[in-house]
């Protein structure tokens, strides 16, 4: 399970190391005076957007349903296969939706580009809450029958 682990934060981290990359290539195309004009940069601005207010609350409620669903498997390989598989997608949708927004701050208008700024760092906020925890790869615990008696008071 530990490698299961390891192997998700490698996710994790390496999106962030494309972001990075992305920063490096973004400025490269500023430099060579690539940029969008006015009207595709409405276009894709207004679906950049959507994409990135859409992705990161279904990215996060999918991963919280899953997890839920695994939690309660009794085989242990299936169950941590589960949640990493969900891990990559909720990383995935998420570091999409910066990379996205990286990429247009710098080949969009000088007006515009603030906006995917601003979109960049929620989806960048949002990635904060992707990391894998360990607690998500155990098992929900039953409660104790004490514990059940208690809530039947």
């Amino acid at each position: 399970m530990e490698k299961k682990i390891k192997q998700a934060n490698m996710y994790y981290y390496s999106a962030y190391a494309i972001a990075i990359f992305t920063i490096f290539a973004g400025y490269f195309l500023q430099i060579k005076n690539i940029a969008l004009d006015e009207y595709s940069t409405s276009i894709i601005s207004s679906i950049a957007f959507l994409y990135t207010l859409i992705s990161i609350p279904v990215a996060l409620w999918l991963y919280n349903k899953k997890v839920k669903i695994a939690s309660g498997l009794e085989n242990d390989d299936e169950r941590v296969a589960i949640v990493l598989k969900w891990s990559k997608i909720r990383i995935l949708l998420v570091a999409l939706a910066l990379v996205i927004n990286i990429l247009l701050y710098f080949t969009t208008p000088s007006v515009a580009s603030k906006s995917f700024l601003f979109a960049a760092g929620i989806a960048a906020l949002a990635m904060l809450f992707c990391k894998p925890k360990s607690i998500d790869f155990e098992p929900l615990e039953e409660p104790d029958e004490e514990q059940k008696e208690g809530e039947n008071l």
